[in-house]
Parts: C-alpha cells; structure tokens; sequence
C-alpha cells in the first residue's frame, strides 16, 4: 500500500499500525517513493480496516487503509 503524508519526514520508528480492536502490528517500509510517500508491507494482514499512525514533532496523523 502506498501512503502519503504530506512533507513529513518519515521513518519505521515514527510509524504505529493497529486494527480496529486496538491490537499493533509491525510496519515495514518497502520503500519511499517522494517526499511524504512511503509503500508499505500488508501482505501478512488479514482482511479488515487497519490505522497508521505518523508520529512527529507537530503531532500525529492517521490514515486508515482497507486490506480487501
């Protein structure tokens, strides 16, 4: 999955990924792509909603990915 995160410096140790019961999982970075985008392993997932979450100087961000 590709994710952007608007001119945010990115890295593995900023980033959390949990699913809708709250439960973490590893997020692993396959590579980035520009500056804020980064693609991301999903194949061990299950199906279902998952939420990474940036953690930066400014704050958090969160976008939900769908793993159909």
């Amino acid at each position: 999955a590709t994710i952007y995160f608007m001119n945010q410096v990115i890295n593995e140790k900023s980033l959390k990924m949990v699913d809708s019961y709250g439960r973490s999982y590893p997020v692993k970075i396959n590579r980035k792509l520009s500056n804020g985008s980064i693609e991301i392993d999903l194949s061990f997932l299950l199906k279902g909603i998952y939420f990474v979450q940036l953690e930066t100087g400014n704050g958090k961000k969160t976008v939900s990915i769908i793993k159909e």
